[in-house]
């Protein structure tokens, strides 16, 4: 049969590093503490609830092995509980049984494209090029070539200049009194 690629593999790659995030940093980074990590085997995720949390989930995947969990109801109306989201409630889940069926593999990353892809530094606000007045920090982000930002921040210096005229008016404001 045909096969079909719905994504270029320097996309699909992007998608996997944003989906690594929500391990590291996001909805799951958690309940990575909580087990004490996957011992360096890459993972990456999504966690998701539905309105009255009626339905949760985590879905998670590593080089290895894909992973779906769901608590729910198939009778409307029903609530798995306030705040029993797919983070808090299936995420330990799929942590544990991730952490335990990988337990025995050699780590492995996601397989990166030889071509396509550029690392910049951002602005952590705008995500632009950093300039000196970047006070919140900078990322590393990854970007398929060509759609790299190419203009520097210019927030931060905005803010920058408008505090420098709000205390001069404060100051003028002072002096006049």
């Amino acid at each position: 049969g045909k096969s079909l690629q719905a994504l270029d593999e320097q996309s699909a790659y992007i998608m996997v590093n944003l989906l690594q995030s929500t391990v590291e940093y996001g909805t799951l980074a958690n309940r990575r503490r909580e087990i004490g990590g996957f011992d360096g085997m890459p993972m990456a995720g999504k966690t998701g609830t539905t309105q009255n949390w009626s339905d949760a989930w985590t879905v998670g995947f590593s080089p290895y092995v894909t992973t779906a969990i769901w608590f729910g109801f198939d009778i409307p109306g029903n609530s798995l509980g306030l705040n029993q989201t797919g983070a808090t409630a299936v995420g330990p889940i799929w942590a544990n049984y991730m952490k335990e069926i990988h337990k025995d593999l050699p780590v492995k990353d996601f397989v990166r494209p030889s071509t396509g892809l550029i690392e910049r530094r951002v602005c952590s606000v705008s995500g632009l090029l950093p300039t000196e007045y970047c006070s919140d920090g900078t990322r590393l982000e990854l970007f398929i070539l060509g759609t790299e930002p190419n203009r520097t921040c210019d927030i931060h210096e905005i803010q920058r200049e408008r505090d420098q005229e709000l205390r001069n008016r404060i100051q003028n404001m002072l002096l006049i009194e």
